[in-house]
C-alpha cells in the first residue's frame, strides 16, 4: 500500500502486536481483527486523500446487533494537518429501526502524539446498484472530540442525528442497498490506536440507560441489555421517564427563568426529533403549549398539546394539561369541543371544582359570543360554583339582581340561620388604598361571615378617592370595625402592621380590599385550628377573577390550577404570629415570606387547609394591581424582584434559624431586616440609583470568577464605593437555585446592591465578567446608563488549541454590549496569554494597555529552604477534570512522582487520574475539595506541581499565584512562562523529579524563587494593584486601604474550584 505523508514518515502499523516494522511501501493486513457487526452492516476502513494511511480491508457483518465494532487498527499520521477517514456502510432498515446517535471511538493514544481531535466533516451518501448516488448531506459542524488516555467519543448532534435519520428514511424508500458515511477526524498530531468503532443507539426500553434521557445524546460507558422480563422492563421505563422529568426541569427553569428564547429552541428540538424518547417529545410539547398560552398564542397552545397526547396519552390525561387545553379552546371559540372535552374529563373526575369552574368559563365567553342567553350562562355558572360548594358541605351563592348580569360584586349568600356566636375572637386586617370602586365587595363579604366573633380593622392608606367616606361610613354601622387613616401612603404590609398594633382577637388573619370571600371562609378555617391539634396555621383555597367572574388559569405557574392555596387567607394565633413578627414592609410578596417563616418554624404538619377545594376567596384580578405589574408582576416569581427577594429572605432565614432565632423586626431600612430589590421597596427606602461600579457576571459560579468578583467588590466598598451586582447565569449550564453565599452576604451591607432585571441604574464603570454569559441571550437586562464598560476576559473563546469559538464570539459579545448598554466595551485581559488571543479576535485599539490579573487577597508567608530531612511533599490543588490533568499517562507518573518516595498530596480530588492509572499510587494522598482550607494545603508543601492536559489553555492560574503568595515555589510546563515569567520553575514533566532535587541541593534558588512568587503577587495580584486597575476605570483614585476581609469573606474567596 502507498502512503503519502508529510512531516514524520510512517514506520510501521502494529495491529494487535502482531505486526511490527513495517516501512510505508509493505501491504498492511489485519490478523485475527476481533469484529461485531450488526447483520447487514458492514464497515471499511480506508486510506483517505490527505495526510493519514490504514488499512483497507473491509470485513463481513457478523455478531451482535445494536453496533458495529472494529478492534485492532493503529494509525499513525504526520504532525501536520492530519486526517483520519472512518467510513461505515450501514442497511437503512437497521438504522432506521435503531436510530443510532452517538458514534464512539475507544482509542488507546499513543505517548509521545497529541490527544487533540475533531471531526471536520459528516457525509452521507446511497449505494444504490455498487455504486454510491451521489451526496445527500454533508454535516461540517467540527465537531470536538474530548480525548482522554482511555477513550473518547463523538456525540452527534441533535440537528445532524436527525439529518442521519431522515437520510436513512429516503434511502429506504429509494431503494438503496445501504446507506454510506463518511467520518474524517482532523487533528495537527493524529496518533491513537483505534480499538473499536461503534454506534450506540437508544430505543424506547432504554437499552442504554445512562444516556441523557431527553436528547439521546450523551454517551455511554457501556451498554445495558434489554431485559425480557416484563416487569424489570416497565420498572425501567418508569426509571428512564423520572429521569426525562428531572432533566425537563432545567428547561423549564429556564424558560420561564429569563432564558425562553433558549429554551423554546431546545425544546423544539426534542417535540421535533425522531430520535427522542416519545415521553421527552411529551413533556417538551407541554412546556411550549404552557408558553404558547402565557402569550395568548392559543393556535399553537393546541398544536403544541396535540403534539403531548400523540407522544404520551398517559401524560396528556393529567389534569394541567387539560385545563390549558379547556382555556385555549375556550379562548378560540371552539366552545362545543371545550365543552366535549370537560364533559369526558368529568366521567373519571366529576367532583373537580378547576373543571366545573372551566366550564362555567365556557358559558360565559358563549354568552358574549352570543351564543347563549347571559341569563342563562349565569345559570349554569352558578349552578357549577354552588356543586362545588355543596360538595364540601357550603352554603349555595345567589346574584342578588337576576335582572342584571352575574359578577363578583353581586354575589350574595343567606346565612341568617348559620350565625355562629362566642368562641375565639378573629381579627381582620384590612388596608384599603383608592378602594372606593370595590371597597363594598370585601367588606360585605367579610361583615357578612358566620362566625360572628370578629373585628375588621380597616386602615385607609392616604386614599385620594372617598375611600375614607365609606370606610367612616361601615364604622358607624357596624361595632365591629375599627378605622384608621396613615398620615403618608405607606403600602399594604406596613399598614397591616399598623392595623395589627391596633387590634386584640385571639386570632389574625388579612382580607384585601377588592376580594370577595364565602361567608362560612372564617369559620371553616378556625375550626380547623379549634380541632386540629397539630394545626397552628391554617388556609383556605381561592381562586382570581374579572369582573364579570372570568376564572383564571396561571401558565407560567408549575401550581397552575384555577383553584389554589391562599395565602393570604393565613389565620395564626396572636401569640404564634408574635413568635414570627410581623410582615414585612415591602410592596409585594411578604405574605409568600410570611407563610415561608411560618413553615420553617412550626414545620409542614403545623399548616392547615380549609374546605377542600373550594375556592373561598374570589380575587379580583385589575390592571392596577400588583400582580399585573411589569416589575412585581407573577411571572417576577420565577425571574426579576420576587425572585430574587424570596432567594435573600430564604438565605436569611436560614442563617436565623440557625442561630436560633425567626422572628422578623419591622422593616426600617432597604437592608433591615433583610436586603431587598428596589422594585419592591417603599420609595423612602429606595435611595440612590447610581453606583460607582455595576458588576455583571454568572454569580453561581464557583472558582476564579467567584473569587475575583468577591475580591472586586471588597477592594471597591472598603473605600466606600458603591456596587451594584446582576446575575447574569450561563445559558448552556443548568440553572442553580441561588447565588454563591457570598454574594448574599454582601447584598446585606449598605455599599452593595443585588440589582434585578427590571431596574434602571446608572454607573461609573460596567464591567461584564465572565464572557461566555452573553452567548446567551436574557429576556431581560437592567436599564444601566454607564460612562464607560468593560467585558473582562477570565474565559476564552475556547479551552483547547486550535479549537473553534465554542463559549462565545467575540465580536458578537461586542455588538450585544453596545446593544444593551449603548457603549462600546474595552476588552480587559486577565494576563498576558489571554492578551495574545484577544489580539486575534478583536480590534487591537479595544484591548486596554493593562493586564487585569485576579486579584488574591491572601496573606503572605516568608518560608525557609526546602526541608532536607523526612519526606519531600508536594502537591497541587485542582479541581478533578480532564483538562487538570496530563493526557499522557507517562507524562502523568512523572509530573506527579508516582511510585517514588516523595509524598503526593491532591487536594480537589483525583478520580480522573486515578481512571488513566488504573490505582492510586502508594505515595499519593487525595484530598476531597474544601475538605481542607486552601492556605492550610499549601503550607504543608515543599513545591507546587501544575501540568494540566498539554492542549488545554489555562488564562491565568489562581492555584499558582496563591502557592506563590506562601513562598511556595511552583514547579510547571514551559507555556505558563508567558504568564509568570521568572516566578516559577519550568521543564518537561520527566524533568519534574530532577528540577526538585536541585531546589532541595540549593537552598539559595528555593529561597530566590519563593522570593520571585512573592514579589510577582504583590506587584500584580494585591490589594493596591486592584486598586489602581479600579482607578482606571473609574477615573478617580480609590483608598489605599487594604479591604478588610471578615472570616465569612475570606471563606468565600478562598473556597474556590480551580
Amino acid at each position: 500500500m502507498n502512503v503519502r505523508t508529510r512531516g514524520v514518515p510512517l514506520t510501521h502499523f502494529p495491529i494487535n502486536g502482531d505486526l511490527q516494522g513495517l516501512t510505508p511501501s509493505d501491504p498492511v493486513t489485519l490478523i485475527r481483527p476481533a469484529t461485531s457487526f450488526a447483520p447487514g452492516w458492514r464497515l471499511l476502513v480506508r486510506p483517505s486523500e490527505s495526510d493519514i494511511a490504514v488499512s483497507p480491508k473491509v470485513f463481513a457483518a457478523e455478531g451482535g446487533a445494536g453496533r458495529i465494532s472494529l478492534y485492532g487498527l493503529e494509525a499513525r499520521g504526520a504532525l501536520d494537518r492530519s486526517y483520519f477517514r472512518t467510513e461505515i456502510e450501514i442497511d437503512p432498515k437497521l438504522w432506521i429501526e435503531r436510530k443510532p446517535n452517538v458514534l464512539s471511538f475507544f482509542a488507546s493514544s499513543l505517548p509521545e502524539l497529541g490527544r487533540s481531535a475533531s471531526f471536520a466533516s459528516i457525509c452521507v451518501c446511497r449505494r444504490v446498484e455498487g455504486r454510491l448516488d451521489g451526496e445527500i448531506v454533508e454535516l461540517a459542524k467540527s465537531h470536538r472530540l474530548g480525548l482522554s488516555l482511555t477513550e473518547h467519543r463523538l456525540t452527534l448532534e441533535l440537528d445532524d442525528a436527525e439529518t442521519l435519520y431522515r437520510a436513512a428514511c429516503s434511502a429506504q424508500e429509494d431503494g438503496a442497498q445501504s446507506l454510506w458515511l463518511s467520518f474524517i477526524s482532523r487533528s495537527p498530531r493524529i496518533g491513537f490506536q483505534l480499538a473499536r468503532v461503534e454506534f450506540v443507539t437508544v430505543t424506547l426500553e432504554g437499552d442504554a440507560q445512562r444516556l441523557q434521557a431527553v436528547t439521546t445524546m450523551t454517551p455511554l460507558a457501556r451498554t445495558v441489555p434489554v431485559s425480557q422480563d416484563d416487569a424489570e422492563r416497565v420498572a425501567r421505563e418508569k426509571l428512564l421517564v423520572r429521569r426525562i422529568e428531572q432533566e425537563l426541569i432545567d428547561l423549564e427553569k429556564k424558560l420561564w427563568g429569563g432564558f425562553s428564547e433558549l429554551a423554546r429552541r431546545e425544546l423544539g428540538r426534542i417535540v421535533g426529533s425522531n430520535l427522542a424518547h416519545p415521553e421527552a417529545r411529551a413533556r417538551a410539547a407541554w412546556e411550549l403549549a404552557r408558553w404558547s398560552a402565557s402569550q395568548g398564542d392559543y393556535v399553537e397552545c393546541l398544536a403544541m398539546l396535540r403534539s403531548v397526547r400523540t407522544h404520551s396519552k398517559v401524560f396528556a390525561r393529567r389534569r394541567n394539561v387539560r385545563l390549558i387545553e379547556y382555556f385555549a379552546l375556550t379562548s378560540l371559540g371552539a366552545f362545543k369541543d371545550a365543552i366535549e372535552a370537560i364533559e369526558r374529563a368529568r366521567v373519571f373526575n366529576k367532583d373537580d371544582a378547576n373543571f366545573s369552574l372551566s366550564l362555567a368559563n365556557v358559558y360565559l365567553a358563549m354568552a358574549e359570543a352570543g351564543e347563549m342567553a347571559r341569563a342563562d350562562a349565569d345559570a349554569r355558572r352558578l349552578a357549577e360554583i354552588n356543586a362545588i360548594y355543596a360538595k364540601d358541605g357550603l352554603l349555595p351563592v345567589f346574584n342578588s339582581d337576576a335582572s342584571e348580569p352575574l359578577t363578583i360584586s353581586r354575589l350574595r349568600c343567606d346565612t341568617r340561620r348559620h350565625h355562629r356566636s362566642g368562641g375565639p375572637k378573629v381579627s381582620v386586617l384590612m388596608a384599603a388604598f383608592n378602594a372606593e370602586e370595590h371597597l363594598e365587595i370585601a367588606v360585605d363579604s367579610m361583615l357578612g361571615q358566620t362566625w360572628r366573633n370578629l373585628e375588621l380593622v380597616i386602615v385607609d392608606d392616604c386614599s385620594e378617592d372617598r375611600t375614607w367616606d365609606k370606610i367612616k361610613s361601615y364604622e358607624k354601622r357596624d361595632s365591629r370595625v375599627k378605622a384608621l387613616r396613615n398620615e403618608t401612603n405607606m403600602g399594604a404590609y406596613p399598614t397591616r402592621n399598623r392595623a395589627l398594633a391596633v387590634s386584640d382577637g385571639d386570632y389574625v388573619t388579612v382580607h384585601d380590599s377588592d376580594d370577595w370571600s364565602h361567608p362560612q371562609m372564617l369559620e371553616r378555617q378556625i375550626d380547623l385550628l379549634l380541632t386540629q391539634s397539630s394545626a397552628r396555621f391554617s388556609f383556605s383555597m381561592m381562586s382570581r377573577v374579572t369582573e364579570d367572574l372570568r376564572f383564571g388559569v396561571r401558565p407560567s405557574r408549575r401550581n397552575m390550577e384555577i383553584v389554589h392555596r391562599s395565602y393570604p387567607s393565613l389565620m395564626i394565633s396572636r401569640a404564634d404570629l408574635a413568635e414570627l413578627g410581623v410582615w414585612d414592609g415591602v410592596r409585594a410578596n411578604a405574605d409568600a415570606e410570611l407563610v415561608k417563616r411560618a413553615r420553617m418554624h412550626f414545620g409542614d404538619a403545623a399548616m392547615a387547609d380549609a374546605a377542600g377545594s373550594s375556592p373561598l376567596s374570589f380575587f379580583l384580578v385589575r390592571p392596577e394591581s400588583l400582580t399585573e405589574q411589569r416589575g412585581t408582576g407573577l411571572l417576577s416569581l420565577t425571574f426579576g424582584a420576587r425572585h430574587e427577594y424570596d432567594r435573600q429572605a430564604d438565605y436569611v432565614h436560614r442563617q436565623m434559624m440557625a442561630a436560633g432565632a425567626i422572628g422578623l423586626p419591622k422593616r426600617t431600612s432597604r437592608k433591615a431586616p433583610f436586603a431587598s430589590p428596589s422594585g419592591l421597596l417603599p420609595k423612602e427606602l429606595i435611595g440612590s440609583r447610581h453606583y460607582d461600579i455595576i458588576l455583571i457576571s454568572d454569580l453561581s459560579l464557583k472558582g476564579g470568577t467567584r473569587s475575583c468578583n468577591l475580591s472586586y467588590i471588597d477592594a471597591a466598598t472598603a473605600s466606600g464605593k458603591r456596587v451594584g451586582l446582576f446575575h447574569w447565569p450561563r445559558g448552556d449550564l443548568k440553572l442553580l437555585p441561588d447565588i454563591e453565599p457570598g454574594y448574599r452576604d454582601r447584598n446585606q451591607t449598605e455599599c452593595v446592591d443585588i440589582i434585578t432585571c427590571d431596574e434602571e441604574v446608572s454607573c461609573d464603570a460596567l464591567i461584564v465578567h465572565h464572557p461566555p454569559i452573553m452567548a446567551s441571550k436574557l429576556d431581560s437586562v437592567p436599564q444601566i446608563a454607564a460612562k464607560s464598560g468593560y467585558i473582562l476576559v477570565n474565559q476564552l473563546p475556547y479551552q483547547l488549541e486550535g479549537q473553534a469559538n465554542v463559549f462565545y464570539e467575540p465580536l458578537l459579545a461586542e455588538r450585544d454590549f453596545v446593544r444593551l448598554f449603548g457603549l462600546k466595551p474595552t476588552w480587559l485581559p486577565i494576563s498576558p496569554l489571554v492578551r495574545r488571543h484577544l489580539s486575534f479576535a478583536v480590534a487591537h485599539g479595544s484591548i486596554d494597555d493593562v493586564d487585569w490579573y485576579p486579584p488574591l487577597l491572601m496573606a503572605e508567608r516568608a518560608k525557609d529552604a526546602l526541608r532536607s530531612e523526612g519526606p519531600l511533599v508536594i502537591g497541587r490543588h485542582a479541581r478533578d477534570h480532564w483538562t487538570k490533568w496530563p493526557a499522557d499517562i507517562d507524562a502523568l507518573k512523572s509530573a506527579y512522582c508516582v511510585d517514588s518516595d516523595i509524598e503526593v498530596r491532591l487536594l480537589g480530588g483525583a478520580d480522573h487520574a486515578v481512571k488513566l492509572l488504573g490505582r492510586v499510587p502508594p505515595n499519593w494522598q487525595v484530598l476531597e475539595f474544601d475538605s481542607v482550607a486552601v492556605e492550610d494545603f499549601i503550607d504543608q508543601l515543599d513545591a507546587l506541581i501544575h501540568f494540566p492536559n498539554e492542549e488545554y489553555i489555562e488564562e491565568f492560574g489562581r492555584t499558582v499565584a496563591e502557592a506563590m503568595a506562601r513562598s511556595v515555589p511552583c514547579i510547571l510546563p514551559h507555556k505558563f512562562e508567558e504568564v509568570f515569567g521568572s516566578a516559577a520553575l519550568y521543564c518537561a514533566p520527566e524533568d519534574v523529579p530532577a528540577v526538585l532535587r536541585k531546589l532541595v541541593a540549593d537552598p539559595v534558588l528555593s529561597a530566590e524563587i519563593a522570593s520571585r512568587g512573592r514579589a510577582f503577587v504583590r506587584a500584580h495580584c494585591s490589594a493596591t494593584a486592584l486598586a489602581r486597575r479600579l482607578d482606571r476605570v473609574l477615573g478617580r483614585p480609590l483608598s489605599d486601604a487594604r479591604p478588610e476581609m471578615t472570616p465569612s469573606s475570606r471563606r468565600h474567596v478562598l473556597e474556590s474550584t480551580r
